[in-house]
C-alpha cells in the first residue's frame, strides 16, 4: 500500500472558511447595508424636490467618468470584496480600493440629468450615501478579520493585516459620527428654501 501525504488536504480544511466565520458575518451585513442603501436618497439635487436614489445611481452611474467622476466603481470591488470573503479569501486589496474610489464621491460637483447634457449641481448627500459608505468600511473591516482568521488557521505569524481591522472600526465611528453631526447641524442652520 502506498502511503499518502495527506497533510496538504489538511492545511486547505483549515484554511477554508468555516460558515459562521466573523468576516463573513460582517461581509453579509455589509451587503445588508448596500443592498438597503438603495432606495434611499443618494445625492441631493438643488431645484429638486427629490434627489437620486441608490438604485438609479447603481443603473446609470457607469457613465459617470463624462463627468470625469469614478466613485460608482468602488461597487465593482465592493462586490468583488464580497465574493472573496465568502470564497474564503483575502479581500484586502479590493476592499482598500473601493473605500478609496468611493471618496471620489465628495469631488462630485454636477450629475447629468439628461442625454442632451443637462446637469444639475449637488446640492448633498442622503442616507443613502451614508449607508453605502458604511457598507463599504464594513467590507473593509470584515477583511482585516478574514486576514486575522486566516493567520490563526495557517497558525502563521501576523503582518500588517492586523491594522485594517481598527482602522476600519475607526473610520466608521468617525464617518457615522461626522454624518450624525452634519444632519444636526443641517436642522439646525437651514433655511426656510432648505
Amino acid at each position: 500500500m502506498i502511503p499518502v501525504d495527506d497533510s496538504y488536504v489538511q492545511k486547505e480544511r483549515n484554511v477554508l472558511p468555516n460558515p459562521g466565520s466573523l468576516a463573513r458575518r460582517f461581509a453579509y451585513a455589509a451587503f445588508a447595508l448596500w443592498l438597503l442603501s438603495l432606495p434611499f436618497v443618494g445625492i441631493a439635487l438643488y431645484g429638486r424636490d427629490e434627489g437620486m436614489r441608490g438604485l438609479y445611481i447603481l443603473l446609470i452611474g457607469w457613465l459617470s467618468p463624462l463627468v470625469m467622476n469614478f466613485a460608482w466603481f468602488a461597487n465593482v470591488f465592493f462586490i468583488y470584496a464580497f465574493l472573496q470573503i465568502l470564497k474564503g479569501s483575502s479581500a484586502t486589496k479590493s476592499s482598500i480600493l473601493a473605500c478609496l474610489i468611493a471618496l471620489d464621491t465628495f469631488r462630485l460637483s454636477r450629475v447629468l440629468l439628461d442625454e442632451g447634457g443637462g446637469t444639475a449641481p449637488v446640492y448633498g448627500y442622503g442616507w443613502g450615501a451614508v449607508l453605502w459608505f458604511l457598507a463599504l468600511n464594513l467590507i473593509f473591516i470584515a477583511a482585516g478579520i478574514r486576514i486575522r482568521e486566516l493567520n490563526v488557521a495557517s497558525k502563521g505569524k501576523t503582518s500588517f493585516g492586523w491594522l485594517i481591522k481598527p482602522f476600519g472600526i475607526l473610520v466608521l465611528i468617525f464617518g457615522l459620527c461626522t454624518s450624525l453631526g452634519l444632519a444636526a447641524y443641517d436642522h439646525i442652520k437651514g433655511n426656510n428654501q432648505e
